[in-house]
Order: structure tokens, then C-alpha cells, then sequence
């Protein structure tokens, strides 16, 4: 009884401290290249969208660009990027599905390149 209590407040401190320093940290996009509205973006929300439509975070601009592009979502673990449309690339590779973020990856999205940071 005495493991599984142990067991149970070991599993309970580790969510506790992940959930920590995940919710302290907090995703920036800075613009390296490109034409934005802003030189930084800061990811609050839940989901954030790149694309062409008045609803993104990133607004594409030019006539060909998608109008949704990419998904960056945020989870327990920290921030995962979702192709949507468009030619994506994320250090140097490109992708056409799901992305875990790092700190310091460079995203070129339709042409804009954006770093992805952790900030607390």
C-alpha cells in the first residue's frame, strides 16, 4: 500500500511540474523574412492559424497563398504544428502532417519565414 501511495504522489508531483513549465512557457513567431502585419506574434490562444483569412493570427499575404496554411495547437507537451495547405517547411523540411515545435525551429510558411521560440 505504502508503494502504491508513493507510486501515486510521484506520477502527481510529475503532471503537476510538466503542466508547469509548459504553462509558463509561452510560444513567439518573430518574423525573420517576409511581409507581416507584425514583426511578433505570440501564441495565447489554444490554436493559432497561419494563412490568408481575416480570422489567422499570421495573415499570408499575395494572391496565391493558402487560406489556411498551418495550425500551431498548444497541448500539455508544448506546441505542435499542423499542416493545413500550401508549401510548409520546417527546418529544412519540408512536412504535410503534424510537427512537434522546439525552441528554435525556423518555419518558412508560404514564403514567410517565421522562428519559433519558448518564452516564459
Amino acid at each position: 500500500r505504502k508503494y502504491d501511495a508513493l507510486l501515486a504522489r510521484l506520477t502527481d508531483v510529475e503532471t503537476a511540474a510538466r503542466r508547469a513549465t509548459t504553462e509558463a512557457q509561452t510560444g513567439v513567431l518573430r518574423v525573420i523574412a517576409g511581409r507581416a502585419d507584425q514583426t511578433v506574434y505570440r501564441l495565447d490562444a489554444q490554436t493559432s492559424m497561419i494563412g490568408k483569412r481575416p480570422s489567422c493570427l499570421v495573415r499570408l499575404r499575395g494572391w496565391f497563398k493558402p487560406q489556411l496554411a498551418l495550425a500551431i495547437s498548444r497541448n500539455r507537451q508544448g506546441y505542435v504544428a499542423t499542416w493545413l495547405g500550401g508549401v510548409i517547411i520546417i527546418d529544412n523540411k519540408p512536412i504535410n502532417g503534424r510537427h512537434e515545435l522546439k525552441h528554435g525551429d525556423l518555419i518558412d510558411a508560404c514564403g514567410l519565414l517565421l522562428e519559433f521560440t519558448l518564452e516564459k
